[in-house]
């Protein structure tokens, strides 16, 4: 293992003593702790608060993620509303049509059966 010096401020984890220009594998001279667990203690500090960050980004994301889903969701159940609307309503517009056509086809017929009954009275 490498013993470097302390060249940045450093605060001991126990008792707060600046640690600069020490070497790591002493001890704090005001409380005795060693200086590596400072040091590890310091990284872990780091390391948590980065994934926390990170934890905190992903969070974000899958909230964003789920927000634009719902968003989507949404919008596909309108428009399956909307297309079960117009679904309905072409379907009264053909049930009307079809009952015209039915209509029609009786008036054609009763006219057909009124020409067939003329043509037949002059027939005779």
């Amino acid at each position: 293992m490498s013993d470097f010096t302390i060249h940045e401020s450093t605060n001991c984890y126990a008792c707060g003593y600046d640690l600069r220009r020490l070497k790591e594998s002493g001890r704090c001279p005001e409380c005795g702790l060693h200086i590596r667990f400072t040091l590890e203690s310091r990284y872990s500090e780091r390391v948590l608060q980065r994934e926390n960050a990170q934890a905190e980004e992903d969070r974000i994301r899958w909230e964003q993620q789920m927000a634009d889903w719902n968003t989507q969701n949404e919008i596909n159940q309108k428009i399956q509303q909307q297309s079960l609307e117009e679904a309905e309503r072409y379907s009264r517009i053909l049930d009307r049509w079809e009952h015209l056509q039915d209509r029609f086809e009786g008036v054609i017929a009763r006219m057909e059966q009124q020409l067939t009954t003329e043509r037949d009275g002059s027939d005779v």
